[in-house]
């Protein structure tokens, strides 16, 4: 009987333990849906005047999780508004946060392309997101955006490569 009770004793804790990961794993994906959803939401909010700054700010408090989300938005949404608040996000979290090197690496290649964009609120908010970054590839794509229609532009383009050239 012994025997027997041990056995059953080992089979009970065998599917507490196997019921416990089941539900540690279920309660990971729950939090990963809700951060999808959150960030989903924060992105939209971009779009909205009321909540631009509110949602600029939330997002740069999540850090490297929004990172690859807001790089899609700068690079793709139709919204201008939602592609600069993009760029600032980028750029608090770059100047607030340690970020991974190969999620630093692919938000400043989606800033250098944004440097191109037609906006000029997007080229500014870039360029200045860069400097945060203190990444040496932006050299030459600023040294292009000197030659910028709109004032700002230039200014903030000159004002980020003295920032680089200072750190070198």
């Amino acid at each position: 009987h012994l025997a027997r009770a041990q056995a059953k004793r080992a089979e009970m804790l065998e599917i507490r333990q196997r019921q416990q990961e089941e539900r540690l794993e279920h309660l990971k994906e729950k939090e990963a849906r809700q951060l999808q959803d959150r960030l989903e939401q924060l992105i939209a909010d971009l779009d909205e005047p009321n909540n631009h700054e509110f949602a600029i700010f939330q997002l740069s408090q999540l850090g490297d999780e929004a990172l690859d989300m807001l790089s899609d938005t700068l690079l793709s949404d139709d919204d201008p508004d939602a592609r600069y608040g993009s760029a600032i996000a980028i750029g608090r979290i770059a100047n607030e946060q340690n970020i991974k090197v190969l999620d630093r690496a692919k938000a400043a290649k989606a800033l250098i392309k944004a440097l191109d964009d037609d906006e000029a609120a997007v080229r500014y908010w870039s360029a200045e997101a860069l400097g945060k970054m203190r990444t040496q590839l932006a050299v030459e794509p600023l040294t292009t955006l000197l030659k910028d229609a709109h004032k700002g532009v230039r200014q903030q383009a000159q004002a980020t490569l003295d920032k680089l050239r200072s750190l070198v």
